[in-house]
């Protein structure tokens, strides 16, 4: 009787740890499937897309918040190949944002700005620094994987630098 209880829990215990194993993998994929398909609507609806790099209230060069004024450094109008291009470095990926903590400072200095066929305009947030983004006003989360490096290769390619200018 003990060896079958003892046999009936290591079954359980495997059964958990499979079901645990598989929720690990597919939260996150959900998650990256789920983000991935709200930003390659928004191209789709998107009469232009226009890719910004600009200052944060965070740079060094700004002593207070008060004090801030944007100031952009360069405006890129996508055109339809661009747009191909970025719509391929949202990947498919894992992420994990709901499991990993922020580590710094939001100060994104790229933003994507998705001009809707409605007149709104959707925009995505970049940091390169902490490897996070903001999508439409929403809270800031990690970057799925593989994402900061599609993204800075995309930048890369905009003329454009992912590292904040001084």
């Amino acid at each position: 009787m003990k060896r079958k209880f003892i046999y009936l829990f290591l079954v359980l215990l495997v059964l958990i740890v499979a079901v645990i194993a598989v929720l690990g993998c597919i939260l996150p994929l959900k998650r990256g499937w789920s983000l991935r398909s709200a930003l390659l609507s928004a191209a789709a609806d998107s009469t232009s897309i226009k890719v910004v790099e600009h200052s944060d209230p965070f740079d060094p060069q700004f002593e207070t918040e008060k004090e801030y004024k944007e100031k952009i450094y360069r405006t890129v109008t996508l055109s339809a190949g661009e747009v191909s291009r970025l719509c391929k470095a949202f990947s498919l990926s894992r992420d994990y944002s709901g499991k990993v903590h922020k580590m710094c400072i939001f100060s994104p200095h790229h933003r994507v700005e998705f001009l809707r066929k409605d007149g709104k305009i959707t925009i995505l947030e970049i940091c390169f620094n902490c490897g996070e983004i903001e999508f439409d006003g929403g809270r800031q989360r990690i970057m799925p994987v593989g994402w900061p490096n599609s993204l800075q290769s995309f930048i890369v390619l905009l003329g454009m630098s992912p590292i904040p200018k001084e």
